[in-house]
């Protein structure tokens, strides 16, 4: 028997757009599936793994799946930030 396709699921690049809805609160996710990560940062999977693998972001195993931190996330885009502002200072 063959599978039905899974459906497209549109990944918000803004941890503030991307959240989940419960009745009248808004909740963000505090983790995401290596795909959805690989949007966000807009990095293949290679790339990703390599983040994981040189402990620029954190994750574990639920199962067989395997989890992101969106902290560990948002910690890795501020560091990169931080460090091309330095440079960026430092070529004045």
């Amino acid at each position: 028997m063959k599978r039905k396709p899974r459906p497209v699921q549109k990944i918000q690049t803004n941890f503030a757009e991307k959240t989940v809805s419960h009745s009248s609160t808004a909740v963000r996710p505090l983790i995401v599936k290596p795909r959805d990560a690989c949007s966000l940062l807009s990095c293949g999977i290679t790339r990703l793994y390599n983040l994981l693998k040189d402990g620029e972001l954190v994750s574990f195993l639920d199962g067989k799946s395997r989890k992101i931190t969106t902290a560990s996330i948002e910690a890795y885009i501020a560091r990169r930030l931080e460090a091309a502002k330095g440079a960026q200072h430092g070529h004045l």
